[in-house]
């Protein structure tokens, strides 16, 4: 592989690892540390494997054997990571419901209050009909009052 090629796969890998950082930082919500981590390990899985099928000419029995060192290298980091994962997972959604445990208090608290204005106003509403239905009683009988007795 000629100087220019090497340098331009080592860019693409740099890339592709520092990519995988931010992923995991602002996707996951891990921490800087741990996405520095997993950025690191993408790097080194990649130059691992880069080596791993550049290093030895193909017809060398060799190369299998290093083929099966890097797998089964990345197989124990692909279980470090995963384990780590699920810690992080389980620990993000204790720490999210802890967040939102007191807005979902207070919504709680403010559904009640809503219903209770509800029934509030659903009372004053029948007061008024009442109210209103008296009025208009006392005035139906103000004015037969005022009319007088009906002509026989």
């Amino acid at each position: 592989m000629t100087k220019s090629a090497a340098f331009f796969v080592a860019a693409a890998m740099a890339v592709t690892a520092a990519c995988v950082g931010v992923i995991t930082f602002y996707g996951l919500d891990l921490s800087i540390g741990v996405s520095a981590l997993v950025a690191f390990c993408a790097l080194g899985g990649m130059a691992v494997t880069q080596l791993a099928f550049t290093r030895a000419p193909a017809g060398d029995p060799g190369r299998l054997d290093d083929l099966d060192w890097v797998v089964t290298d990345l197989q124990s980091r692909l279980e470090t990571i995963e384990a780590r994962m699920s810690t992080l997972d389980a620990a993000s959604g204790e720490r999210a419901r802890n967040a939102t445990r007191p807005v979902v208090e207070e919504l709680a608290a403010l559904g009640g209050l809503v219903t209770s204005i509800a029934k509030e106003v659903a009372a004053h509403d029948v007061k008024f009909a009442q109210l209103a239905a008296e009025k208009a009683r006392e005035a139906a009988e103000a004015q037969i009052a005022a009319e007088g007795p009906a002509p026989p």
